[in-house]
């Protein structure tokens, strides 16, 4: 498959998921300025930090792009740098979103605990160069996203309950996207099918934020 075509799925699909995780962090706002809801607060999050994460990536790629245009060494540092980046904000991620189905249940998840267990992970990964610590952190956040779904539906509570799928196959697809052999021994097409994934699931994210956005204006009329 021609570089060029890879590249230019890669752009646009960052550019699209950095969109869309802007827009469900934006979108939330009034629902967390009135509710001062901590779950809601760290759904926000979550949001807020994949669009991080594609951010750094497109600079990656952009940085990639331009190739003899930088120096050697400024490359170097400013990837090294984004990369980092995107395995600390991967972990505040998977967290933030586990964080606001459990902080009721668990009195020790705070912000700065979030965010030390992240760095402390992140460290961990990038320096270590053990980049499997990802794959552990998504599948416990799959298996914990099993068991949460699985407690709901035995007491009978639909609160989020039919975003689980959802969140399930979010997390596969971010472990997808962001794990290096992924991207070295996939073939193109497969990589194209998990980008149009991928951005399927954060396009029915917004929709359903707009949704309960909309049905709240309606209770407020």
């Amino acid at each position: 498959m021609p570089t060029q075509l890879s590249v230019f799925a890669d752009f646009t699909y960052f550019l699209a998921i950095f969109l869309l995780s802007l827009s469900i962090y934006i979108q939330t706002r009034s629902l967390l300025k009135f509710s001062h809801h901590r779950g809601i607060g760290y759904f926000r999050n979550s949001y807020l930090y994949f669009s991080i994460i594609y951010f750094f990536r497109l600079t990656i790629l952009v940085l990639q792009l331009l190739g003899s245009t930088i120096t050697v060494d400024a490359t170097n540092t400013i990837q090294s740098i984004s990369l980092f980046l995107v395995i600390y904000f991967s972990f505040a991620a998977i967290l933030s979103l586990l964080s606001s189905f459990s902080w009721r249940k668990y009195s020790f998840i705070s912000d700065n605990r979030l965010h030390l267990a992240s760095l402390f992970l992140a460290s961990v990964g990038f320096f270590a160069k053990l980049p499997s610590i990802l794959v552990i952190a998504g599948i416990v956040a799959v298996l914990f996203l099993f068991l949460k779904a699985y407690d709901n539906y035995q007491n009978k509570r639909r609160v989020f309950s039919q975003l689980f799928i959802i969140y399930i196959l979010l997390v596969f697809f971010i472990l997808f996207d962001l794990l290096p052999a992924t991207q070295e021994l996939v073939p193109f097409e497969v990589k194209l099918a998990g980008y149009i994934g991928a951005v399927s699931v954060f396009v029915y994210i917004n929709v359903r934020v707009k949704k309960v956005l909309a049905a709240g204006k309606e209770e407020e009329k």
